[in-house]
């Protein structure tokens, strides 16, 4: 076979491989379920015990379960076998799963609030009604709330004026009002009511800080008891059960011993709970399952026994064992694209070391480009390091019993991060050395590193957490606990360079083509057309409406023709006919790159295997 004849062979198999692992799922058969079992909420409607889950059939493919219990026997059945609920396609709110079901019941009908994940995988707090006891379910969007009285929704902040990102909540319909407690990032426990989940109106005042909420919370729920909410935080490895008006506990602190609970819900009957507990495997887990197993169970109200199982994970499918090999394939063509990388910066240094050797005109220039390659390389090579995103927490536990700890002291640390805004950005790194006599945690020495600057305000609200989050989970006091908190050299200079100059010179870069923009603009808009009137119509009321100045034209408008206001007219016409526009020239864009691959796989492309024999 000829060269030109083997590589085509290779192309079209290796082609052949991404287009069935992409057509095909990674198993076949199983129940949808098989996967993770996740966020359980019951009620009672009628003489009906109803609980609902979220199964997983992988990572992000998931959908409502239903549960029925039976008034003879007790045990709880999956009906139907098919999910009641999925994300929809076109939902955004909800595209990338659900998670923390709250259910409840209002005569005959059943509104179940669940969160959903956004394209951004931001929470959005969403809501269906049912009024066929849970056999099918109609969305009704998110909730919506509001502080001044004035209720929006929009694609950036579909929640309206939630103070911050919510990370846990308690729902109830009571007294003909929809109550809401919500754990929301950066401020903490608040309360909102109103007669519909569309006309949720929050208090103005944070009823806890995140400082006085339970440090690693893992699972909350809440309930209202003579018109005062009772919170359960299951935290730290304990439950928590208190008054959330005065956080007053109402019960001695209850250790979950062996019992990683990841989900918290009261009901459906009175002092019962419906929880999800993860545990590890005894045995190796495929790449197809999840990495622990998760289990449902009906347990009393304060956890004082483990309660009844009521659903695991379903029946596991077939793989197809393409899914298995697409990493390596994968990593295959990296390395392909590493090496045609790799060949390009030879090239680079080929070319300037030849000029500085010559001493051709531009000269400077190619020392310069010495000197950014070997700073930017120590830099990415000390202070980027593959996988070295986000909050990292690396433990130094010099005995089997620090060992024991570590699990729960990075979710107890992650916890205290998640709630500030944008601390990912800073690629904060926390080594926590323990100092032990014996077998018996003495000490800890915390050394913070985080790139740039790490504001004040940020500073005093989290270090304080990660001493105590440290101090309870080692049973020592928190003045034992020292902090060393100092901005990372290597991988701030990485920052500074990256944004401080790459960023920069690629922005210089691209925008001498607006010298071309700006002329094209011109030729355009010489009014020769109705589409040319039209044109130049949009780019004046984007342009202006963008501007302050087309705020403060139209600002005195009456509300009922906001949609005259200049900024509002730029939005809808950026968002929605320019969105409309872009996407129809990137579908075709698509079906053009699809074309040439195609091509390029079947052979048919000769100028690929130019300069190969036949």
């Amino acid at each position: 076979m000829s060269k030109r004849g083997a590589l085509k062979l290779l192309a079209f198999l290796v082609g052949l491989y991404f287009v069935l692992e992409y057509v095909l799922p990674e198993k076949l058969g199983g129940d949808f379920d098989s996967y993770e079992v996740r966020a359980p909420a019951g009620c009672v409607l009628g003489t009906n015990t109803l609980a609902f889950y979220v199964g997983h059939y992988r990572a992000e493919q998931c959908g409502i379960g239903r549960l029925v219990q039976s008034g003879a026997s007790g045990t709880w059945t999956r009906t139907p076998n098919q999910p009641v609920l999925q994300p929809a396609l076109f939902q955004a709110h909800e595209r990338y799963g659900m998670s923390q079901l709250a259910v409840q019941a209002n005569g005959s009908e059943l509104t179940m609030v669940y969160l959903g994940k956004n394209m951004q995988r931001e929470p959005v707090l969403c809501y269906a009604t049912s009024g066929d006891t849970g056999l099918t379910w109609r969305r009704h969007g998110p909730v919506v709330f509001s502080t001044n009285g004035h209720y929006w929704s929009s694609h950036e902040y579909p929640n309206g004026d939630v103070p911050g990102a919510i990370q846990w909540y308690a729902a109830q319909y009571h007294e003909g009002l929809w109550r809401m407690a919500l754990i929301c990032a950066t401020k903490g426990l608040v309360l909102a009511q109103g007669p519909t989940l569309t006309n949720m109106t929050l208090q103005p005042t944070v009823l806890q800080s995140i400082a006085q909420l339970p440090l690693g919370i893992t699972a909350f729920d809440a309930r209202l008891v003579s018109n005062q909410w009772r919170g359960y935080f299951v935290a730290e490895g304990r439950l928590r059960v208190q008054d959330l008006a005065d956080g007053v506990d109402q019960m001695d602190t209850v250790d979950l011993v062996d019992k990683d609970i990841c989900a918290y819900r009261l009901g459906p009957r009175a002092d019962e709970a419906l929880i999800c507990v993860e545990r590890a495997s005894a045995t190796a887990r495929a790449p197809e399952q999840a990495p622990v197993l998760t289990e449902l169970y009906c347990a009393p109200a304060r956890l004082t026994s483990t309660g009844t199982l009521i659903k695991s994970v379903g029946a596991q499918g077939r793989p197809t064992y393409l899914t298995r090999g697409i990493k390596w394939a994968g990593d295959f063509t990296m390395i392909v694209g590493g090496f045609a990388v790799f060949m390009a910066v030879i090239n680079l240094f080929l070319y300037h070391s030849k000029r500085i050797a010559q001493r051709q005109p531009g000269l400077h220039n190619s020392v310069l480009f010495f000197v950014f390659a070997v700073v930017m390389g120590v830099f990415t090579f000390f202070g980027n390091k593959p996988g070295e995103y986000g909050t990292q927490i690396i433990m130094r536990a010099p005995t089997p019993a620090a060992v024991a700890l570590e699990a729960a002291l990075k979710k107890s640390m992650l916890q205290a991060f998640t709630t500030l805004t944008n601390i990912n950005d800073k690629r904060v790194t926390v080594e926590v050395c323990l100092q032990q006599q014996e077998t018996t945690v003495t000490g800890a020495l915390l050394h913070v590193r985080y790139i740039g600057i790490f504001p004040a305000a940020q500073r005093a609200q989290v270090l304080p957490q990660l001493r105590a989050a440290v101090a309870s989970q080692a049973r020592i006091d928190a003045r034992a606990v020292q902090v060393d908190c100092a901005p990372d050299v290597m991988k701030t200079g990485f920052d500074f360079v990256f944004k401080a100059f790459l960023v920069p010179l690629g922005i210089a870069t691209f925008s001498t083509i607006t010298f071309y923009m700006i002329s094209a603009a011109y030729r355009a808009f010489k009014i020769r057309s109705a589409e040319a009137v039209l044109l130049m119509v949009a780019a004046f009321i984007v342009m202006i409406g963008q501007l302050p100045l087309g705020a403060w034209l139209t600002h005195g408008l009456p509300d009922n023709v906001f949609f005259l206001q200049l900024p509002w007219l730029a939005q809808k016409l950026l968002m929605v006919a320019n969105s409309s526009a872009f996407r129809g020239v990137l579908i075709g864009i698509m079906i053009g790159g699809l074309a040439a691959g195609l091509r390029i796989w079947l052979g048919m492309d000769e100028s690929v295997y130019a300069g190969l024999d036949k």
